[in-house]
């Protein structure tokens, strides 16, 4: 009412099939993944810029991996597996391109390599 649309017109114009029987659409933890990311993206540039540190870079895509997980809800179980054994022989690694169910990348030497493969 306070928009000036009908409920059947706001499912129109604001509503598609994915979302229109959605009881709820979890708009704080998706903002907090997104400003939480963009923030580790800069600190990751910032590293990468001064100390490089493998460390400090894989901590951050551990982190962005758990909030992909939690906050976003992109990922899949098969990936969390994936990138959990990649994590025990990196120094880090997370979920890529557009998640739910895709690709890992990991930071790490190229001799633990062999330790991953299964």
């Amino acid at each position: 009412a306070l928009l000036g649309f009908t409920e059947d017109q706001l499912n129109l114009v604001c509503l598609n099939s994915a979302t229109r029987d959605l009881d709820e659409f979890k708009l704080f933890s998706r903002a907090m993944h997104v400003y939480t990311e963009a923030d580790r993206v800069l600190t990751f540039k910032t590293v990468c810029e001064t100390s490089a540190s493998l460390p400090r870079l894989g901590k951050l895509m551990n982190q962005s991996h758990v909030s992909c997980r939690d906050a976003y809800e992109c990922s899949h179980p098969a990936l969390d597996r994936l990138v959990a054994v990649l994590q025990k022989h990196a120094y880090g690694a997370r979920l890529t391109g557009a998640g739910w169910g895709g690709c890992a990348v990991a930071l790490m030497k190229a001799e633990a390599l062999k330790d991953c493969l299964v």
